[in-house]
């Protein structure tokens, strides 16, 4: 079903809409691609059918046939198949077509397959188009639990460790579980983004003085690039020093997944539904694209064109354009005051402070060796 333009407007501006048609369109470029190397007899066939499949990935090299259905399938589709047919002097600077509902029973008659793609853009339209952030929450303990493989639905899902030492206590439904997550995270009068923030930083390792250093000096990094108008960026989010990153590395690999993936996504929506403006939502993602790079390469390749990588950009970009709460702005400015080496909130300071009289002191190392 389409977006409804009451609801959303225009569907140039609908993600979801724009997702699925690019989905959509990859299927049958690729479908029609691999239907020409079948019915193609040459013994080469099996051996170009990669080469050829790559080549499809953009909808160029296609034979003139599949060309002739894809356009009869996708009419703003150029005639050689690689891009869009319209008016390079599109004010919004690409192609928003949608396809409607009898181009996609035509496009399901010659292709398969084609109507659930377009239905589901490969998960991504649960994971972003959502109203209910309970749909959010479920995959918020999917992040704090363990993402396991096709676990998309948070009411299903199992934690995968037993609860111990004050972790998650057991529950009997998934309302009662995610009600148990943020009662063992924060104080259960808590505001969404730092229910939000406390998880995903759990995620990443125990929460400790020397967390919390590591977690001042991400917000510092992703300030200063903004500062130093470079923009947002990997580096920004931390590079291969991500938190995310690291802990995937480290014991998360189950978010190195494209389950782990939409499950990001989901977090993403759920900041934007409750305005919880939660830089660490945003943090979370980028972590997971910097430490899976190859998921999300393949991930991307199932959309036409750029539309995935585009989406991407603009999400990653949130916490430099979006409106952050007055809760996140106070955090903002007892960031700048901790970072002074002279206030009692920085945690150098703090671990100075109460560290036993009878500590020892471990000299550095001052041999002859380069410092790296």
């Amino acid at each position: 079903m389409l977006t409804d333009p009451a609801k959303y407007g225009d569907a140039r501006g609908a993600t979801p809409d724009r997702l699925r048609t690019a989905a959509w369109l990859q299927y049958l470029i690729e479908h029609l691609n691999e239907a020409a190397c079948v019915a193609t007899a040459d013994a080469r066939a099996t051996a170009v059918l990669p080469a050829r499949a790559a080549r499809g990935r953009a909808g160029v090299n296609l034979s003139h046939e599949a060309i002739a259905i894809l356009h009869e399938l996708a009419p703003w589709i150029a005639t050689d198949g690689g891009g869009c047919a319209c008016d390079a002097s599109d004010p919004l600077g690409a192609c928003m077509h949608v396809p409607d509902a009898a181009q996609l029973a035509h496009a399901e008659r010659r292709c398969r397959g084609s109507r659930a793609v377009f239905e589901s853009a490969h998960g991504f339209v649960d994971a972003w188009a959502f109203d209910d952030p309970d749909d959010g929450w479920a995959a918020l303990e999917r992040i704090a639990g363990g993402v396991e493989p096709g676990g998309g639905d948070g009411g299903e899902h199992e934690v995968r460790e037993p609860p111990a030492n004050g972790e998650v206590p057991p529950a009997k439904n998934p309302r009662e579980r995610r009600a148990a997550l943020v009662a063992a995270c924060v104080a259960p009068s808590a505001r969404p983004g730092a229910i939000i923030d406390a998880i995903v930083l759990r995620a990443c390792r125990p929460r400790d003085d020397a967390a919390r250093i590591d977690e001042m000096a991400a917000l510092a990094m992703f300030c200063a690039e903004l500062a130093a108008g470079n923009g947002v960026s990997f580096a920004a989010y931390g590079g291969r020093h991500n938190l995310v990153a690291r802990a995937i590395r480290e014991r998360r690999t189950d978010l190195a997944s494209v389950d782990g993936l939409l499950a990001a996504v989901s977090v993403c929506r759920l900041d934007r539904l409750v305005g919880a403006g939660s830089f660490w939502a945003y943090y979370l993602l980028a972590g997971i694209v910097i430490a899976a790079p190859d998921v999300v390469r393949e991930f991307a390749r199932r959309f036409h064109g750029d539309a995935w990588q585009t989406w991407l950009d603009e999400a990653l970009a949130w916490p430099e354009v979006g409106r952050f709460g007055p809760r996140e702005n106070v955090a903002f400015e007892r960031l700048r005051g901790a970072m002074s080496l002279t206030s009692r909130s920085n945690p150098i300071v703090r671990a100075k402070r109460v560290r036993p009289r009878a500590a020892a002191i471990t000299r550095f190392n001052t041999g002859g060796g380069r410092v790296q």
